[in-house]
């Protein structure tokens, strides 16, 4: 009997152990269970964040090319009329859906706070100081009319008409300046079709409302503007000294900004502008 009695002692300690171990299996499957779905979980929203971010820069992309138009639009109007309808600046263009889940915007642009008509000045408005440090014409005096620009991204892709999910809106207030630099404010100016500039030595602002071609060794102060083109002829060359005097001074890199627009599509970098 006591034999009897160790033997089934013995068995139920084995279907104890073996309930144990079921347990513990059960419980392993159920914390890997929990686990890997957190990590789907943290997955799948690292993935919608990422995705939320790369659509925001599409929408800040697409304000910018419709700002950049605007400012196309400023430059003809003045060019054509000497003078800009500000409350007809804004803009509303609609674009189509394209495929379910990709990131469309319709970029909305409202001009407001500033007045309704900028009028081309001959000296009449009273001249403010640039001054920002960061100007390109630190030091100069211009007209300046300033107004401001609601510029609304919005898009009409939703979670709810089949979209992976709601394409974050955006809105920017950015501001804009329409500046009069006079004719007095430049050393040279000159409204022929071509320029060329033979002497050396230091030279004021410089702007040309043609082509502008340097072929002496000239050094002027920060920016050299031009309607046209600027290039070095023979052994010509360019140093502009920036606003800042605690600046080193730069020079011109290339032969011309037409060179430089092909390669790069912005002069901004050569311390040269187009105006």
């Amino acid at each position: 009997m006591q034999f009897l009695s160790e033997r089934v002692d013995s068995s139920r300690s084995r279907r104890t152990e073996g309930g144990n171990v079921l347990i513990s299996l059960l419980g392993a499957v159920i914390v890997l269970a929990l686990l890997g779905g957190a990590v789907l979980e943290i997955g799948g929203a690292a993935r919608e964040r990422a995705l939320k971010l790369q659509d925001r820069d599409r929408a800040v992309g697409g304000i910018e090319f419709g700002l950049e138009a605007l400012r196309q639009t400023v430059a003809q109007q003045f060019e054509s009329q000497g003078w800009i309808d500000v409350a007809g600046l804004g803009s509303n263009p609609v674009q189509g859906t394209g495929a379910l889940g990709s990131a469309y915007y319709n970029i909305n642009l409202e001009t407001q706070n500033g007045p309704d008509q900028i009028f081309a000045t001959q000296l009449h408005n009273p001249l403010e100081s640039l001054t920002a440090p960061d100007d390109p014409f630190h030091g100069a005096s211009a007209v300046v009319n300033t107004f401001s620009v609601t510029a609304n991204a919005q898009s009409p892709i939703s979670s709810a008409s089949g979209g992976r999910f709601n394409l974050p809106a955006l809105q920017l207030s950015p501001q804009l300046s329409v500046r009069q630099i006079p004719v007095s404010e430049f050393t040279l100016f000159s409204s022929a079709t071509s320029l060329e500039l033979s002497q050396g030595g230091n030279i004021g602002r410089i702007h040309s409302q043609g082509d502008l071609i340097i072929s002496g060794q000239l050094s002027s102060l920060y920016p050299v503007t031009a309607s046209g083109n600027i290039s070095l002829a023979g052994n010509g060359s360019l140093v502009v000294q920036p606003a800042d005097p605690g600046l080193a001074p730069l020079s011109f890199p290339v032969q011309s900004t037409l060179e430089e627009a092909i390669r790069d599509r912005s002069n901004v970098s050569l311390g040269v502008t187009a105006m």
